[in-house]
């Protein structure tokens, strides 16, 4: 374990623990009168204030914070928005009195703390593993309140769950909005699966215990005592100490009315706000996901099917482990195909060629399984472009810029929602030294406007030579990816650093001018100064 990694971590758990321990201590104090030297204050009453204060605080602070963005800035806004409509809502419905609006900034302390331990520089995007860390600790929390802390409460308190997760969700918006400019994303963490097992064996656990008669939801005879209670038969763990509590709305402390949420709509809370953080976590570009949707009506049925198709292997991926795609190069012959081929081989990816005719793709699958030996059985595939297109999760484009047209019309069906990496860059021989680029702006434009929205294009590896790729030698520059979809640049960037490039989120379609040009500037570079391989390096600090 990292030393930095420990201590953060540390941090972290005893930031919960501290907390938790002092729980009951805070909610006495609060109630009380401490003298200042303006005299007694109550800080019950003053919550209203306190509340005022800290939101004007957080609004300049997010203020503060867009200033700098790259990007997401109205997504993060709207983001906010919402969280804090629910969280209204829930502090209107289900608190007893406004000093429960302490649980938000404790949890959400919490959840910066761990994702600072596990993404200091804000790149995996662990935002579900958070989630479900903390929905761990907030249950730990609550059951030392119950159990013990607070013996004179008479049922587990669900809401206060709630408030925790909002405070989680809060915390983590905090610690991932308002990018910076865009880093290369990580290969995703394999942590999830384990507390998705984890998490599955708690309800099993739970499930287990209530099936045994020792959880219990409501008693059959009147409670007397506190913690674990011993009814007929044996000790009991009682969620509710009377029948008709859970679910149904109940005086407050405060004087009015409250809603006492009970574990089944706890636990809808929590697989709702799971959901959204996984979809947060695959619209930040945590890992391999279904990119966007797009395209016309009349593409919707192959488009459905091949979001279908995407779930499906993203699912078996995370459920097995394997964050392996199935890659199809199209012109996989030549020698930017072949050198990308053999790289992704090598990281365990299974890769296809394609070609116009099938011998010839047989013959460089054959070639490269020579000089790459397979790892596995069905490392290599050599396929017509049509059937290798269908066949794969992923597709890349490595013609000439005169084929390219040529090579895209009669496969659109077959890229129908998939990631197309286009590599291809305009030069018109023999004037390959001065930039050319094409009436729609770049070749990439060309190809997204060939293809329409139903297809992620995106366009990467213009400045790579080709001939370095077919080695081990380290390749000392940089791959710029360009595309409409951040989710699937994302994707792009992985599979870029699993080939042991590093990639960088490069912008929209519109900005692949610029790096396909760059391509005729580096050959002017090699020939007046006689070198090779010549490339970029992006540089600068991190803010």
């Amino acid at each position: 374990m990292r030393p930095k990694f420990a201590w953060r971590l540390a941090a972290a758990i005893s930031a919960w623990l501290v907390m938790t321990l002092l729980h009951r201590r805070v909610s006495d104090l609060v109630g009380e009168a401490l003298p200042t030297p303006w005299g007694p204050v109550t800080p019950i009453d003053h919550v209203t204030t306190a509340a005022i204060l800290v939101g004007i605080t957080l609004l300049a602070g997010l203020l503060w914070r867009s200033r700098a963005a790259a990007g997401a800035v109205l997504g993060t806004w709207a983001l906010w928005g919402g969280l804090v409509a629910v969280t209204g809502v829930c502090q209107w419905l289900l608190a007893t009195i406004a000093i429960e609006a302490i649980h938000y900034p404790q949890y959400a302390l919490v959840a910066g703390l761990l994702a600072w331990a596990l993404d200091p520089t804000r790149r995996r995007r662990w935002v579900l593993e958070v989630v479900l860390i903390c929905a761990g600790l907030s249950l730990a929390d609550e059951a030392l309140q119950y159990l013990h802390l607070m013996q004179r409460a008479r049922y587990f308190d669900f809401n206060d769950l709630v408030f925790n997760q909002l405070g989680v969700l809060a915390g983590l918006l905090w610690y991932y909005g308002f990018p910076g400019p865009h880093r290369p994303a990580a290969a995703e963490p394999r942590l999830l699966l384990a507390l998705l097992v984890a998490t599955a064996a708690g309800v099993a656990v739970c499930a287990g215990l209530g099936a045994a008669g020792w959880l219990v939801l409501t008693p059959t005879e009147p409670i007397t005592q506190d913690g674990v209670w011993r009814l007929r038969g044996g000790p009991r763990i009682v969620l509710q100490w009377s029948a008709g509590t859970y679910d149904k709305m109940q005086a407050s402390r405060s004087g009015g009315r409250y809603f006492v949420m009970g574990p089944r709509l706890w636990l809808a809370f929590m697989v709702a706000t799971s959901l959204g953080a996984w979809a947060l976590q695959r619209r930040l570009g945590a890992g391999p996901g279904v990119g966007g949707a797009g395209g016309g009506r009349g593409e919707s049925p192959a488009r459905a099917l091949a979001i279908m198709r995407r779930l499906a292997a993203a699912l078996r991926r995370r459920m097995g482990g394997d964050e392996h795609e199935t890659i199809a190069i199209l012109g996989g012959t030549g020698d930017l195909g072949t050198g990308l081929a053999i790289r992704w081989a090598k990281a365990g990816h299974r890769v296809v060629i394609g070609s116009r005719t099938l011998a010839k793709a047989q013959k460089a699958s054959a070639q490269l399984a020579r000089i790459s030996p397979p790892a596995r059985a069905d490392q290599y595939a050599a396929m017509r472009n049509a059937d290798a297109a269908q066949a794969a999760d992923i597709v890349v484009l490595t013609v000439p810029a005169a084929h390219q047209i040529s090579t895209l019309e009669p496969l659109r069906a077959a890229l129908a929602g998939k990631i197309l990496i286009d590599t291809t860059v305009p030069l018109a021989p023999p004037r390959v030294g001065t930039v050319r680029l094409p009436p729609e702006g770049s070749a990439g434009k060309r190809a997204q406007a060939l293809l329409g929205a139903g297809v992620h294009v995106v366009t990467a590896f213009h400045n790579v030579a080709a001939d370095l790729l077919k080695t081990d030698a380290n390749v000392d520059c940089d791959v710029l990816v360009c595309g409409d979809k951040r989710a699937a640049r994302a994707r792009v960037i992985a599979l870029a650093q699993s080939a042991g490039l590093r990639a960088w989120h490069a912008g929209p379609i519109d900005n692949s001018a610029a790096a396909e040009a760059l391509t005729s500037v580096l050959i002017q570079i090699n020939r007046r100064h006689d070198i090779s391989h010549s490339g970029i390096k992006i540089v600068g600090q991190t803010r």
